[in-house]
Protein backbone atom coordinates (compact mmCIF):
# COMPACT_ATOMS: atom_id res chain seq x y z
CA UNK A 1 0.00 0.00 0.00
CA UNK A 2 1.12 3.72 -1.11
CA UNK A 3 1.55 5.64 2.33
CA UNK A 4 2.65 9.05 1.66
CA UNK A 5 3.68 11.31 4.62
CA UNK A 6 0.97 14.12 5.49
CA UNK A 7 3.54 16.51 5.04
CA UNK A 8 4.52 15.69 1.79
CA UNK A 9 3.53 14.09 -1.53
CA UNK A 10 4.92 10.78 -3.10
CA UNK A 11 5.87 10.30 -6.70
CA UNK A 12 5.02 7.14 -8.41
CA UNK A 13 6.15 5.77 -11.99
CA UNK A 14 5.41 2.99 -14.21
CA UNK A 15 7.27 2.34 -17.16
CA UNK A 16 5.14 1.09 -20.44
CA UNK A 17 6.62 -0.73 -23.91
CA UNK A 18 5.53 -1.32 -26.75
CA UNK A 19 3.18 0.81 -29.01
CA UNK A 20 0.11 2.37 -28.06
CA UNK A 21 -2.28 4.07 -30.51
CA UNK A 22 -2.94 8.04 -29.68
CA UNK A 23 -6.50 10.00 -31.16
CA UNK A 24 -10.15 8.92 -30.99
CA UNK A 25 -10.10 10.40 -34.24
CA UNK A 26 -7.78 7.95 -35.47
CA UNK A 27 -10.26 5.33 -34.89
CA UNK A 28 -13.19 6.95 -35.68
CA UNK A 29 -11.65 7.26 -39.28
CA UNK A 30 -10.69 3.33 -39.32
CA UNK A 31 -14.17 2.26 -38.03
CA UNK A 32 -15.79 4.99 -40.90
CA UNK A 33 -13.96 3.71 -43.27
CA UNK A 34 -14.56 -0.29 -42.64
CA UNK A 35 -18.09 0.19 -42.55
CA UNK A 36 -18.33 2.36 -45.86
CA UNK A 37 -16.11 -0.73 -47.35
CA UNK A 38 -18.68 -2.85 -46.63
CA UNK A 39 -20.95 -0.85 -47.77
CA UNK A 40 -22.81 1.02 -45.41
CA UNK A 41 -23.43 4.73 -44.76
CA UNK A 42 -21.74 7.04 -42.24
CA UNK A 43 -23.67 10.27 -40.78
CA UNK A 44 -21.88 12.68 -39.41
CA UNK A 45 -23.12 16.08 -37.57
CA UNK A 46 -26.77 14.53 -37.11
CA UNK A 47 -28.65 14.04 -33.56
CA UNK A 48 -31.05 11.24 -32.85
CA UNK A 49 -34.40 12.63 -31.37
CA UNK A 50 -36.09 9.25 -31.06
CA UNK A 51 -35.82 5.46 -30.77
CA UNK A 52 -38.61 3.23 -31.27
CA UNK A 53 -38.39 -0.92 -30.29
CA UNK A 54 -40.85 -2.89 -32.22
CA UNK A 55 -41.61 -6.71 -33.10
CA UNK A 56 -39.39 -6.48 -36.21
CA UNK A 57 -38.00 -3.61 -37.70
CA UNK A 58 -36.78 -0.91 -35.03
CA UNK A 59 -36.92 3.32 -35.94
CA UNK A 60 -34.08 5.30 -34.80
CA UNK A 61 -35.37 8.92 -36.05
CA UNK A 62 -32.76 11.72 -36.39
CA UNK A 63 -32.52 15.38 -37.14
CA UNK A 64 -29.69 18.32 -38.13
CA UNK A 65 -28.00 19.52 -35.19
CA UNK A 66 -30.46 23.07 -35.33
CA UNK A 67 -33.43 20.08 -35.22
CA UNK A 68 -34.15 20.78 -39.01
CA UNK A 69 -34.08 17.66 -41.78
CA UNK A 70 -35.58 14.83 -39.86
CA UNK A 71 -34.84 11.57 -40.73
CA UNK A 72 -35.74 7.96 -39.77
CA UNK A 73 -33.79 4.65 -40.17
CA UNK A 74 -35.38 1.34 -39.73
CA UNK A 75 -33.05 -1.78 -38.56
CA UNK A 76 -33.14 -5.24 -36.99
CA UNK A 77 -30.57 -4.22 -34.29
CA UNK A 78 -29.95 -1.14 -32.65
CA UNK A 79 -26.17 -0.69 -31.11
CA UNK A 80 -26.45 2.36 -28.76
CA UNK A 81 -23.34 3.65 -27.22
CA UNK A 82 -24.52 6.10 -24.72
CA UNK A 83 -25.50 5.62 -21.38
CA UNK A 84 -28.87 3.71 -21.33
CA UNK A 85 -29.98 6.87 -18.95
CA UNK A 86 -29.29 8.85 -22.16
CA UNK A 87 -31.03 6.28 -24.26
CA UNK A 88 -34.22 6.40 -22.59
CA UNK A 89 -35.08 9.95 -22.98
CA UNK A 90 -35.44 9.20 -26.30
CA UNK A 91 -37.87 6.42 -26.30
CA UNK A 92 -41.85 6.45 -25.03
CA UNK A 93 -42.31 5.90 -21.49
CA UNK A 94 -42.97 2.35 -21.26
CA UNK A 95 -39.81 1.01 -23.00
CA UNK A 96 -37.60 3.57 -21.50
CA UNK A 97 -38.81 2.28 -17.82
CA UNK A 98 -37.94 -1.07 -18.94
CA UNK A 99 -34.30 -0.18 -19.91
CA UNK A 100 -33.54 1.51 -17.08
CA UNK A 101 -35.01 -0.91 -14.48
CA UNK A 102 -31.90 -3.48 -14.49
CA UNK A 103 -30.03 -0.22 -13.68
CA UNK A 104 -31.73 1.29 -10.67
CA UNK A 105 -29.33 -0.03 -8.49
CA UNK A 106 -26.05 0.88 -10.49
CA UNK A 107 -25.11 4.28 -10.28
CA UNK A 108 -22.29 6.14 -12.25
CA UNK A 109 -18.46 5.88 -12.07
CA UNK A 110 -16.24 9.13 -10.97
CA UNK A 111 -15.52 11.74 -13.67
CA UNK A 112 -12.31 13.14 -14.11
CA UNK A 113 -10.79 16.49 -14.85
CA UNK A 114 -7.78 16.38 -17.89
CA UNK A 115 -5.57 18.90 -18.26
CA UNK A 116 -3.53 18.29 -22.06
CA UNK A 117 0.01 20.48 -21.88
CA UNK A 118 2.33 21.10 -24.65
CA UNK A 119 6.03 21.50 -24.03
CA UNK A 120 8.93 23.29 -25.78
CA UNK A 121 11.02 20.51 -24.53
CA UNK A 122 10.27 16.61 -24.09
CA UNK A 123 8.95 15.86 -20.65
CA UNK A 124 12.06 13.67 -20.06
CA UNK A 125 13.96 16.67 -19.30
CA UNK A 126 11.86 17.27 -16.06
CA UNK A 127 12.18 14.25 -14.79
CA UNK A 128 9.03 12.49 -16.79
CA UNK A 129 11.40 9.74 -18.34
CA UNK A 130 8.40 6.98 -17.74
CA UNK A 131 4.71 6.65 -19.31
CA UNK A 132 2.78 7.53 -16.09
CA UNK A 133 3.88 8.97 -13.21
CA UNK A 134 1.44 9.10 -10.22
CA UNK A 135 1.86 12.30 -7.64
CA UNK A 136 0.01 11.47 -4.48
CA UNK A 137 -1.14 14.26 -2.20
CA UNK A 138 0.22 14.39 1.32
CA UNK A 139 -3.12 13.85 2.74
CA UNK A 140 -3.85 11.05 0.93
CA UNK A 141 -2.67 8.01 3.41
CA UNK A 142 -4.42 4.81 2.10
CA UNK A 143 -5.59 3.51 -1.42
CA UNK A 144 -9.26 4.11 -0.50
CA UNK A 145 -9.20 7.84 0.39
CA UNK A 146 -8.33 8.07 -3.52
CA UNK A 147 -11.96 9.24 -4.45
CA UNK A 148 -11.69 11.72 -1.72
CA UNK A 149 -9.72 13.74 -4.19
CA UNK A 150 -12.81 14.12 -6.12
CA UNK A 151 -14.22 16.86 -4.13
CA UNK A 152 -10.82 19.07 -3.68
CA UNK A 153 -11.87 21.19 -6.98
CA UNK A 154 -15.45 21.96 -4.78
CA UNK A 155 -12.89 25.31 -3.09
CA UNK A 156 -10.39 27.25 -4.35
CA UNK A 157 -6.45 26.01 -5.33
CA UNK A 158 -4.52 25.81 -1.71
CA UNK A 159 -2.87 23.79 -0.05
CA UNK A 160 -4.78 20.41 -1.12
CA UNK A 161 -4.42 19.12 -4.21
CA UNK A 162 -6.22 16.20 -6.10
CA UNK A 163 -4.09 12.99 -6.72
CA UNK A 164 -2.75 13.26 -10.17
CA UNK A 165 -2.35 10.84 -13.17
CA UNK A 166 0.56 12.05 -15.45
CA UNK A 167 0.93 10.54 -19.26
CA UNK A 168 3.93 11.41 -21.18
CA UNK A 169 3.22 9.91 -24.70
CA UNK A 170 7.16 10.47 -25.96
CA UNK A 171 8.01 7.92 -23.47
CA UNK A 172 6.48 4.94 -25.09
CA UNK A 173 5.82 4.52 -29.89
CA UNK A 174 2.29 6.99 -29.01
CA UNK A 175 2.83 8.56 -32.61
CA UNK A 176 2.02 11.29 -31.46
CA UNK A 177 3.18 14.03 -33.12
CA UNK A 178 5.94 16.58 -31.98
CA UNK A 179 6.58 19.78 -30.86
CA UNK A 180 5.10 20.60 -28.69
CA UNK A 181 5.66 17.36 -26.42
CA UNK A 182 1.88 16.31 -25.16
CA UNK A 183 1.78 15.97 -21.18
CA UNK A 184 -1.54 14.83 -19.96
CA UNK A 185 -2.72 15.41 -16.51
CA UNK A 186 -5.98 14.38 -15.06
CA UNK A 187 -7.55 13.12 -11.91
CA UNK A 188 -10.86 12.50 -10.08
CA UNK A 189 -13.50 14.89 -10.41
CA UNK A 190 -17.10 15.50 -10.17
CA UNK A 191 -19.87 17.93 -11.81
CA UNK A 192 -20.84 19.51 -8.55
CA UNK A 193 -17.45 21.58 -8.22
CA UNK A 194 -18.49 23.20 -11.48
CA UNK A 195 -22.30 23.32 -11.18
CA UNK A 196 -23.48 27.01 -9.94
CA UNK A 197 -21.21 29.29 -11.58
CA UNK A 198 -22.11 31.16 -14.35
CA UNK A 199 -20.06 31.16 -17.85
CA UNK A 200 -17.07 33.69 -16.38
CA UNK A 201 -17.46 32.32 -13.37
CA UNK A 202 -16.39 28.74 -14.58
CA UNK A 203 -13.86 29.92 -16.72
CA UNK A 204 -12.07 31.69 -14.32
CA UNK A 205 -12.42 29.17 -11.71
CA UNK A 206 -11.18 26.51 -13.96
CA UNK A 207 -8.19 29.16 -14.89
CA UNK A 208 -7.17 29.39 -11.21
CA UNK A 209 -7.12 25.33 -10.91
CA UNK A 210 -5.42 24.94 -14.15
CA UNK A 211 -2.57 27.68 -13.04
CA UNK A 212 -2.40 25.95 -9.44
CA UNK A 213 -1.88 22.18 -11.25
CA UNK A 214 1.14 23.36 -13.64
CA UNK A 215 2.93 25.37 -10.50
CA UNK A 216 1.89 22.10 -8.34
CA UNK A 217 4.22 20.18 -11.17
CA UNK A 218 7.05 22.19 -11.86
CA UNK A 219 7.08 21.79 -7.47
CA UNK A 220 7.81 18.29 -8.75
CA UNK A 221 9.57 18.55 -11.79
CA UNK A 222 11.58 21.74 -12.02
CA UNK A 223 11.44 24.34 -15.51
CA UNK A 224 8.20 22.02 -16.21
CA UNK A 225 6.38 25.52 -16.52
CA UNK A 226 8.61 27.63 -18.37
CA UNK A 227 8.12 25.13 -20.87
CA UNK A 228 4.06 25.23 -21.61
CA UNK A 229 3.89 26.80 -25.02
CA UNK A 230 0.25 25.16 -24.76
CA UNK A 231 -3.09 23.96 -22.68
CA UNK A 232 -6.39 22.98 -22.68
CA UNK A 233 -7.99 22.50 -19.50
CA UNK A 234 -11.54 20.03 -19.39
CA UNK A 235 -13.22 19.61 -16.23
CA UNK A 236 -15.97 17.00 -15.13
CA UNK A 237 -18.58 18.89 -16.62
CA UNK A 238 -16.75 19.63 -20.21
CA UNK A 239 -17.19 15.78 -19.67
CA UNK A 240 -20.92 16.20 -19.14
CA UNK A 241 -21.79 18.59 -21.94
CA UNK A 242 -19.31 16.88 -24.44
CA UNK A 243 -20.55 12.91 -23.94
CA UNK A 244 -24.06 13.57 -22.48
CA UNK A 245 -23.22 10.95 -19.68
CA UNK A 246 -24.35 11.15 -16.06
CA UNK A 247 -22.34 13.07 -13.70
CA UNK A 248 -19.57 13.20 -16.05
CA UNK A 249 -19.07 9.91 -16.18
CA UNK A 250 -15.93 8.31 -17.68
CA UNK A 251 -15.97 4.65 -16.92
CA UNK A 252 -19.33 4.11 -17.64
CA UNK A 253 -21.20 2.54 -14.40
CA UNK A 254 -19.61 2.41 -10.70
CA UNK A 255 -17.49 -1.12 -10.36
CA UNK A 256 -19.93 -2.60 -8.20
CA UNK A 257 -20.48 -6.25 -7.60
CA UNK A 258 -23.66 -7.62 -9.72
CA UNK A 259 -27.29 -8.56 -8.36
CA UNK A 260 -29.10 -11.44 -8.40
CA UNK A 261 -30.51 -12.44 -11.19
CA UNK A 262 -29.43 -9.20 -13.01
CA UNK A 263 -28.60 -10.57 -16.49
CA UNK A 264 -27.51 -7.25 -18.21
CA UNK A 265 -24.30 -7.01 -15.56
CA UNK A 266 -21.76 -5.96 -18.12
CA UNK A 267 -23.53 -7.42 -20.74
CA UNK A 268 -24.10 -5.47 -23.82
CA UNK A 269 -27.54 -7.41 -24.43
CA UNK A 270 -30.33 -4.87 -22.82
CA UNK A 271 -34.07 -5.42 -21.23
CA UNK A 272 -35.52 -4.82 -24.75
CA UNK A 273 -35.23 -7.28 -27.72
CA UNK A 274 -33.08 -6.02 -30.61
CA UNK A 275 -31.25 -2.90 -28.78
CA UNK A 276 -27.79 -3.45 -27.38
CA UNK A 277 -25.00 -1.73 -25.82
CA UNK A 278 -21.45 -1.50 -26.80
CA UNK A 279 -19.68 1.40 -24.71
CA UNK A 280 -18.08 1.55 -21.19
CA UNK A 281 -21.73 1.27 -20.11
CA UNK A 282 -21.89 -2.67 -20.96
CA UNK A 283 -18.20 -2.92 -19.83
CA UNK A 284 -15.59 -2.85 -16.97
CA UNK A 285 -14.60 0.94 -18.51
CA UNK A 286 -11.95 2.77 -19.92
CA UNK A 287 -10.99 2.76 -23.05
CA UNK A 288 -10.07 -1.03 -23.17
CA UNK A 289 -13.24 -1.57 -21.65
CA UNK A 290 -15.30 -0.08 -24.04
CA UNK A 291 -13.38 -1.36 -27.25
CA UNK A 292 -13.74 -5.09 -25.26
CA UNK A 293 -17.29 -4.21 -24.73
CA UNK A 294 -17.71 -3.57 -28.59
CA UNK A 295 -16.27 -6.64 -29.02
CA UNK A 296 -18.13 -8.95 -27.41
CA UNK A 297 -21.26 -7.18 -28.40
CA UNK A 298 -20.63 -7.77 -32.38
CA UNK A 299 -19.86 -11.19 -31.47
CA UNK A 300 -23.05 -11.61 -29.75
CA UNK A 301 -24.95 -10.16 -32.71
CA UNK A 302 -22.78 -12.24 -35.31
CA UNK A 303 -23.86 -15.52 -33.56
CA UNK A 304 -27.49 -14.44 -32.79
CA UNK A 305 -27.36 -14.93 -36.78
Amino acid sequence: MLRPSASSDLTVSFVASGTAPFGSQRLSSALARAIRKAGGDVLLRRSVTGIEITEGAHRVTHSARDGSDPQSVEATRLIGNAAPAALATLMPEADAERLTANYSARGPSLSLFALSLGLARPAQEFGLSSYVTQVLPGWMTTLSSYAQGKTVMADEPGDQMPPLAIANYAAIDSGVPSPPHVLSVVGPDMVANWDGLDQDGYRAKRARWQQAIIDHLDAHFPGLAGAVTAASFNTALSVRQYLGVPEGAVYGFAPTPPRDGDTTYRSPRTALPGLYLASAWSGIGGYNGAIQAAEVCADMILSEG
